[in-house]
């Protein structure tokens, strides 16, 4: 047995909150879209990267590099 983080009620090893902590967390987090638009931005820096490195390979080597659905992944051409 532990203290929770929130209230530093007793709980059980296995939880980090009790689940009345637990629920309002929920609800303080429903209102916002800061998990997606942290997601987002990753997504768009990773995307920034791999057209960067496509743009070397091609510029370096000149190798294209396609996306191949039946094996679902990327080679290099």
């Amino acid at each position: 047995m532990h203290k929770c983080e929130d209230c530093d009620a007793q709980i059980d090893d296995n939880y980090k909150v009790c689940f009345p902590c637990s629920n309002k967390r929920k609800q303080s987090n429903n209102g916002t879209n800061e998990v997606v638009r942290e997601l987002g931005k990753l997504n768009n820096n990773l995307y920034a990267l791999r057209t960067m490195q496509e743009y070397t390979l091609n510029a370096n080597f000149k190798v294209n590099l396609k996306w191949d659905k039946e094996n679902k992944k990327f080679v290099i051409e």
